[in-house]
């Protein structure tokens, strides 16, 4: 067997036995894997998207971990890691040709936005179900009213900065985009039995021009920290979090393995604690 084909890993098995809704999943490691899948992605109307990644979690800062798109009855499976030049792919999701389904994509959109992707022609399931009236609004609670299909989530929150990815983290991220066509057809339906298939559309529209707001450089503490922190205590903060950030970037940590946040805003009131710096908890032992 051809070592390209080896690297791509095939898994037939069912998800869910009681309603299968697509044959298999694919792990996409290599260049021509990626071009392969892009050619079928690219005869879909509509294919489902989403991104595993972590933030600050496992890893310093905002990194993908895995994009996830479902077409053709196949979720694929793209690694960041393998080295991949994913532009082919981010042509499809700017295609204004082909639907592109996800749901509350507020931070995948960052993401992209980051790497120069700007999808078109999106819809967002969780906004749908809003407009809906629908009390819950999570990708979960949506597949079990809509769908009747309840997922397991236990790997939401697990180390993805690992390459390759286990068998039960691909089977969550391929569950994840597996049924989202057919949550959108159920909402659709619902949405013009209810008349408000226009509403849908503008909203799903608005995602098109969406940018995420980016902080300014060098400004490193949050949006409430901001507002409450007279401006010395802030300046002081923004410092400690900057130093934070540095040693964090350098070690490949989260910034809360470096300096604990709480300990960051002690340090603004309390510069006294500097002066027992190596006794203080939170602190990574570099750092110190």
């Amino acid at each position: 067997m051809p070592k390209e084909k080896k690297e791509i890993q095939v898994y037939c098995q069912p998800i869910k036995e009681a309603l299968e809704q697509f044959s298999s999943y694919q792990y996409v490691r290599t260049p021509g894997a990626l071009l392969q899948a892009c050619v079928v992605l690219g005869t879909c109307q509509e294919i489902a998207i989403d991104l595993e990644f972590d933030r600050d979690r496992y890893a310093y800062g905002f990194t993908l971990c895995l994009i996830q798109v479902y077409g053709k009855g196949i979720c694929y499976l793209f690694d960041p890691f393998a080295g991949l030049d994913f532009e082919p792919l981010f042509e499809l999701f700017e295609r204004n040709d082909i639907v592109k389904i996800l749901h509350s994509p507020g931070e995948d959109l960052q993401l992209l936005h980051l790497m120069g992707c700007y999808p078109k022609n999106m819809f967002d399931t969780e906004r749908s179900a809003r407009i809906l009236n629908y009390g819950a609004f999570g990708l979960g609670s949506l597949l079990k009213s809509i769908v009747g299909i309840e997922v397991d989530k236990s790997q939401q929150k697990s180390n993805w900065t690992n390459s390759p990815l286990s068998d039960a983290q691909l089977k969550y991220a391929a569950r994840d985009v597996a049924y989202l066509v057919q949550l959108r057809e159920e909402l659709q339906m619902q949405a013009m039995q209810k008349g408000v298939m226009s509403w849908l559309n503008e909203e799903n529209a608005a995602w098109d021009d969406y940018r995420a707001e980016e902080k300014p450089a060098g400004h490193f503490a949050n949006k409430e920290d901001s507002k409450r922190l007279p401006p010395y205590q802030l300046m002081v903060y923004n410092a400690v979090l900057g130093l934070r950030d540095a040693y964090a970037k350098e070690l490949n940590k989260p910034g809360y393995q470096v300096i604990g946040k709480e300990l960051a805003m002690d340090v603004v009131f309390q510069p006294e604690l500097l002066d027992n710096w190596m006794q203080q908890k939170g602190v990574h032992p570099k750092v110190k």
